[in-house]
């Protein structure tokens, strides 16, 4: 793997060069548990409630599980709703 810099930007403009289909996920050092989750086009924070000794400045790591899960199960009743005109 080649070695990258994460810098974070004000913008929250991050260019860390992933090719598509390649992730990144490191602390942000901002707090104990905050996490960015980098891919080709797209960063994610997680992170975990102060309850828990996060900074809750994003989903926890269980939280982004369930909303991956509902949103591919989502994706794919919509897909096949579309292939047999289901209405919805």
């Amino acid at each position: 793997m080649r070695e990258r810099t994460l810098a974070p930007k004000t913008t929250g403009d991050w260019r860390v060069g992933l090719a598509p289909g390649e992730v990144l996920v490191t602390e942000t050092g901002s707090g104990l548990f905050t996490q960015i989750m980098l891919d080709d086009t797209h960063a994610v924070t997680a992170d975990e409630p102060k309850a828990r000794g996060g900074d809750d400045l994003g989903p926890s790591p269980y939280g982004l599980l369930l909303m991956s899960l509902g949103a591919c199960t989502a994706m794919t009743l919509r897909l096949h709703a579309d292939r047999k005109q289901w209405p919805m």
